[in-house]
This record gives C-alpha cells, structure tokens and sequence, in this order.
C-alpha cells in the first residue's frame, strides 16, 4: 500500500545524485559490451512484445490470435490501439523524441478520432491535485526545451527517466497517459545506442509496475524524482544484463553455418533467398531460412532490407559492417 501523494510531482525538484550517475555509468560501460558482441536489432516480433505489455500495463490483455497477427505485423481491426501502438515502436528510430513531432505523432496514431485531453485537475489514479488542462501544452513545451538543452551534457538513459516522470505526473490526457510514458521513453532510450532498440524494457516495467508505483509516491512524497530516475535506472541495467547475456551465449555457441554465410557474401551488398541458396548449393529455402539466416540474424551478423517485415517476399540480406 503506498502513501498518498500530497504534492503535486509536476513540481518535484529534478536532481541528479551520485547513485544516478553510477547506474548511468554502468548502464553505459554494458551498452558498450552490448555494440562490440552485436545485438539483435529491432524486429517486427520484438516490436509486438513490447506493444503486448505496454497495453498489460493499461489492464488490456492481447489474445492468442491478436498476438499472432501482431508478429506477422498484420492490422488488427479488434484492436485498433495494438494496431497504432505497433505501427509507432516500428518507426522509433525515425523518431525524434526531442521534437514535439513525436507527441503529434503518437496522437495521431492513438486518437484518431480526436485526442481526450484532460478537463479536470482528478483523473483516477492520480491522488494529487493535476496542472490544470488549460496549462498542459505550455508544462509539455517546458518538457521539450528542458530535454533540448540537456541532451549534450546529461545521459540520455537519465533523461529519458526525467521525461517518464513528468509525463506521469503532468497526466496531458484523461487516458492512455501510461502509454504515452512507455512509448517515449522507448524512444529516448534508442537515442542512447543502437542496441538499446532490443531491450524488452516494456516487459521489464509490467513485471515491476509495483515498484515503479512506490517509487513514484516516494519522488511525490520527497519532491524530488530522483527515487523514482534511480527505480526506473535499475530496471533498464537489469534488462541490459539479461541482453548482455543472451548476446554473450550467442556468440559464445560456433555456428560453422553462419561462418560460411557470411563467408560466401560481399561487403555491402544486399542478397535475395534465391541468390544465397545458388552461392550455398541449397535446394530448400526453408534449410536457408532454419540454418543459416536465422542464426545469423540473432547473432547481429547480417542485416534485413526490410526489418519491419520479415516475411517480406523482396527481403534482401546483406553482411553487416564490420564483419568479416
């Protein structure tokens, strides 16, 4: 049970402490592990992950046959907010989150019918009196100005932890206002490096909702983020750990298959499925697909012409930069 906030954490004091920076630091020092092993990157199937729990996190549970069609990124006319949610994280990295383009777009794509901006300083959930609604927009444009101009000189991890603060506590709309949070700070994770693109950081905030959740009364209850920015740090290390080490298995398995892939394609080329079977001598694409390209791709050693969509028929695969 956690304590009521009486403060308003809009207005919480944003500080920066030394257990902050040493999460940042470790973060930054695995980050730089991850890039040297090669990480699976943003993929159409890791995408629907994190649509799946970012609405678990929301109280919506996706079926078994939404999910299927979520991986094969097909629209799901039942699910309308899954269908927007996947069409934004498979366009993150053409994303600025800096830019106030990012909140249109997830407008856009979320209400279409129009977005539910908050009337009211109560909305259920929030135990605090909120920003009044006629205030909201400027509170948003402060948010954008304050992340512009620290984006040189503070980490982009700590950032995006400050960004999901304040969009929780400024509460823009009368709804989805987790989602937006989740969204965002994906997207400002992907400023801090490549590979923070596969981290599954929507399924580690579900599993640790109630952590977050005290950690967002005690911020309250302090007037300061920081336990919140330190809560959320942890949980982005934890997940950088669990890649870390998934990535590290990879590629401490051999795989002469992949060794040969990569063996019989030029640098910088992109190859079709029918191309790479003539240079490998294999009559199945199925065998191409099972042996050599998958465990190639979860390696980070070869590249989609078209991640979003791997069944893609005029998928092309090209040796990533780099390798051998």
């Amino acid at each position: 049970m956690t304590k009521a906030i009486s403060q308003p954490p809009y207005r919480s004091a944003m500080s920066v402490n030394h257990r902050i920076l040493r999460l940042s630091s470790d973060i930054a020092f695995r980050m730089g592990r991850l890039s040297c092993l090669g990480t699976v990157e943003g993929s159409a199937p890791l995408c629907a992950e994190e649509v799946k729990f970012t609405l678990a996190s929301e109280g919506i549970k996706l079926t078994a046959s939404q999910m299927r069609a979520l991986n094969a990124g097909e629209e799901i006319p039942s699910s309308p907010l899954a269908s927007a949610l996947l069409r934004l994280y498979s366009r993150l990295g053409k994303a600025d989150p800096y830019s106030p383009e990012i909140l249109s777009r997830f407008e856009k794509e979320v209400y279409p019918d129009g977005v539910p901006m908050r009337k009211s300083s109560k909305i259920e959930g929030a135990d605090y009196p909120l920003p009044p609604y006629n205030k909201v927009r400027k509170l948003l444009e402060n948010l954008f100005d304050f992340e512009a101009k620290n984006k040189e000189i503070m980490s982009p991890v700590t950032l995006a932890c400050l960004l999901y603060f304040e969009v929780l506590a400024l509460a823009p709309y009368s709804e989805q206002n987790g989602i937006l949070a989740r969204f965002w700070f994906k997207a400002m994770l992907g400023k801090a490096g490549r590979s923070m693109e596969a981290l599954r950081i929507a399924k580690s905030l579900f599993y640790q909702k109630e952590k977050l959740d005290e950690a967002f009364a005690l911020a309250g209850e302090k007037q300061d983020s920081a336990p919140f920015v330190e809560c959320l740090l942890e949980i982005i290390l934890s997940s950088v750990n669990a890649l870390l080490r998934e990535a590290s298995q990879l590629e401490a398995v051999p795989s002469p298959s992949v060794d040969r892939l990569l063996s019989k394609m030029a640098r910088g080329r992109f190859y079709s499925a029918q191309e790479l079977c003539a240079l490998l001598g294999l009559k199945s694409r199925l065998g191409l697909q099972k042996n050599y390209l998958r465990p190639a791709l979860d390696r980070g050693k070869i590249l989609m012409s078209n991640p979003l969509c791997p069944t893609d028929r005029n998928q092309r695969y090209c040796k990533k930069e780099g390798i051998l």
